[in-house]
């Protein structure tokens, strides 16, 4: 950073469901579990909804996804119906950390949840 000019960072390949690096662009100010979802705000000041589910279905470990391979080794429906998110948290190190109903915390590189955002 000594010549004035931002760095930018990408994600660590072990807090990603899969190969692909993303852009950490935009880190995250505060995070909300209510049940059905999780409620992220980021630094430039959105908001953006993620489904229980769909962060459950993609956590990068060795519970859902193949560490060597990143294959989904779970599949939606060996979800419970009744999957909720029971906190969240922002991690020392700036990741997303859910904790579930079922199965154990699991967390999630804020550039991944960044490309995942709507708009």
């Amino acid at each position: 950073m000594a010549d004035g000019h931002n760095t930018l960072q990408f994600s660590k390949p072990e807090n990603v469901p899969d190969f692909d690096t993303y852009p950490v662009s935009r880190t995250l100010s505060s995070v909300r579990a209510e049940g059905r979802a999780v409620f992220v705000a980021w630094s430039d000041g959105t908001e953006h909804r993620y489904h229980a589910e769909l962060l459950r279905e993609n956590a990068p470990e060795a519970e859902t996804t193949l560490p060597v391979t990143r294959e989904q080794v779970i599949n939606l429906l060996d979800l419970p119906e009744d999957l909720s998110a029971t906190d969240a948290r922002i991690t020392a190190d700036g990741l997303l950390e859910v904790s579930w109903n079922w199965g154990t915390p699991t967390c999630f590189d804020p550039g991944w949840l960044s490309a995942l955002a709507p708009g």
